[in-house]
């Protein structure tokens, strides 16, 4: 893969990140994690041509779906509710989270998602917590309940399932536009 890159590159040139996406093939996991990473960070088109590459390599739309769109938002979901109404902040680094987290009533993360231990996986709600202000609270509830939608189209069958996902990366993480002045 490197020898690939260097010869589209040209030899002693700068090897970009766009290449690599570009050229080096995804792992199926891999990949997975991408488009959530992508959809995280609001990056619209990175989120779109990872979301492409996926469904190349024949993966599965409802296993897009439940596996990297859905997880993503939830944690987001939850770590901006929280923020907002106990006045976190962002953590530097997913796992500081954790402290924040522990200082909080039991009844406030009891319905956080969990390791198979029955620990809180509090790396995963702190990783959305570094990239929660980037969206709104209500964008990410509207933003989860059309995730329930496009499972209800897909298990019905009610549309093109490319397009739907597609939709469905943009609704999410294209950035609203603000009305007025």
């Amino acid at each position: 893969e490197l020898n690939k890159l260097i010869t589209a590159a040209g030899e002693g040139k700068t090897i970009t990140t766009a290449m690599i996406r570009d050229l080096v093939p995804f792992t199926r996991s891999g990949g997975i994690f991408d488009l959530s990473n992508a959809i995280s960070k609001r990056d619209l088109p990175l989120s779109l041509d990872t979301l492409q590459q996926l469904r190349r390599q024949g993966e599965n739309a409802m296993g897009i779906l439940l596996a990297a769109i859905v997880p993503t938002v939830r944690n987001l979901l939850l770590a901006k509710d929280l923020m907002t109404r106990h006045g976190l902040r962002a953590p530097d680094k997913p796992f500081f989270f954790s402290s924040a987290l522990q200082k909080l009533p039991q009844e406030e993360v009891a319905h956080l998602p969990r390791k198979k231990d029955g620990s809180l996986n509090a790396y995963g709600i702190g990783l959305a917590a570094t990239h929660a202000g980037q969206f709104e609270l209500p964008e990410l509830v509207d933003g989860f309940l059309a995730c329930g939608d496009v499972n209800a189209k897909l298990l019905r069958s009610q549309g093109s399932e490319d397009t739907l996902l597609t939709q469905l990366v943009i609704r999410l993480v294209a950035k609203k536009v603000k009305k007025g002045f």
